[in-house]
C-alpha cells in the first residue's frame, strides 16, 4: 500500500501573493505522498488574515510573523515543523509533478546528502545559466558566482540548491542554526550561505534530483523580492560579502576577493552601458 502522507513539512514564505498562495496550498495539498504539514508564513498580518478567510485550511496551514524577511519567514517555519524532514519553496512557485515531494526527500535517504535540490523551470531571469554548463547550481571561485542549467536533466551533486526548491532534515537544519539573519531584505545569497554552512558542518553534500522540479512564475507580481526595491549593485556587494567571509573568513584574502568582486561588477555594468548608448546612437544616425 501506498503511504497517503510523508514525514515532512513544506514551508513557504510568502508577500504580496494571498490568491495564489491559496492555489499553490490546494497543489500542496494535492501531492501524492502528500506532507504532514503545510506552513505559508506571511509577512503582513492583513494579508494573513485575508487568507485565513480565504483558504480553507485557514490558520492551520498558515502563521504569521512581524518582520518582511524570507530569512525570518523561513526560520519561522522551520521552528514551527515538527516532522524529519522541511521542505522550501517559493509562493511562484508550484510543483511541477505530483510526486515533487518524494522525489525531492528520496536522496536524502538513498545518499550522504545534507541538502536535496531539484530543476526550477520558467527560471527565464536566473543568472548562471550558461549554455556549455548541463549541470545544475554549481560554484565559480572566487566570488562563489552560481553557474549551471537551473532546470538540468542531470542527478548529480550540486554545489548550493534552488532557492525556491529544497529541503533538508529538520533536525540537521535546526543544528546548525537555519538561515543566517546577517542578511538582510530582499534577500540574496542566504540559500547558498546555508547549503555551504550544513554541508561543511555535518561533512554531507547536496544532491541534485533532476525528478524534482519545480515550476517558476515568471510573470508574477509582488512576492518576497518585488515588492521591495530591486536590489541595487550597492546592496549586492554588501550581501556577497556576507556570503565571502562566511565561507571563507574574514581575512585580507577575503578582503581582495570583495574588491575583485566589486571591480568586476563595476567592469560588466560598464560595458553594458556602452553597449546600450551603442545602440542608441546607431538608431538616431539611422
Amino acid at each position: 500500500m501506498i503511504d497517503k502522507f510523508i514525514d515532512a513539512t513544506v514551508v513557504v514564505p510568502t508577500l504580496g501573493r494571498v490568491e495564489q498562495s491559496d492555489a499553490l496550498h490546494r497543489k500542496l495539498h494535492d501531492l501524492k505522498p502528500a506532507p504532514i504539514k503545510i506552513i505559508f508564513v506571511f509577512q503582513r498580518n492583513i494579508e494573513w488574515e485575508e487568507f485565513t478567510k480565504l483558504s480553507a485550511c485557514g490558520e492551520n496551514c498558515s502563521m504569521h510573523i512581524n518582520e518582511i524577511s524570507v530569512v525570518a519567514a523561513r526560520n519561522a517555519g522551520l521552528n514551527a515543523a515538527q516532522t524529519k524532514f522541511v521542505a522550501f519553496i517559493d509562493d511562484d512557485c508550484s510543483p511541477a509533478n505530483n510526486n515533487w515531494l518524494e522525489e525531492l526527500i528520496q536522496p536524502l535517504d538513498k545518499t550522504d546528502a545534507a541538502l536535496t535540490t531539484g530543476p526550477v523551470f520558467g527560471w527565464s531571469s536566473a543568472s548562471g545559466n550558461l549554455p556549455f554548463v548541463k549541470r545544475a547550481f554549481l560554484l565559480l571561485p572566487p566570488f562563489l558566482e552560481p553557474i549551471g542549467k537551473t532546470d538540468s536533466e542531470i542527478s548529480a551533486r550540486a554545489s548550493t540548491v534552488a532557492g525556491g526548491n529544497f529541503c533538508a532534515r529538520r533536525a540537521e537544519l535546526k543544528a546548525v542554526g537555519g538561515f543566517s539573519h546577517k542578511f538582510s531584505s530582499p534577500s540574496l545569497y542566504e540559500e547558498t550561505e546555508m547549503a555551504m554552512r550544513i554541508s561543511r558542518t555535518m561533512d554531507k553534500g547536496i544532491w541534485f534530483n533532476a525528478n524534482a522540479g519545480i515550476v517558476h512564475d515568471q510573470n508574477l507580481q509582488g512576492g518576497m523580492r518585488n515588492t521591495n526595491s530591486e536590489p541595487v549593485g550597492s546592496f549586492i556587494v554588501s550581501q556577497r560579502r556576507i556570503l565571502l567571509q562566511s565561507v571563507y573568513g574574514i581575512s585580507k584574502t577575503t578582503n581582495a576577493r570583495i574588491m575583485l568582486y566589486r571591480v568586476s561588477r563595476f567592469i560588466i555594468s560598464l560595458g553594458k552601458t556602452i553597449k546600450n548608448k551603442s545602440g542608441a546612437m546607431k538608431k538616431w544616425v539611422g
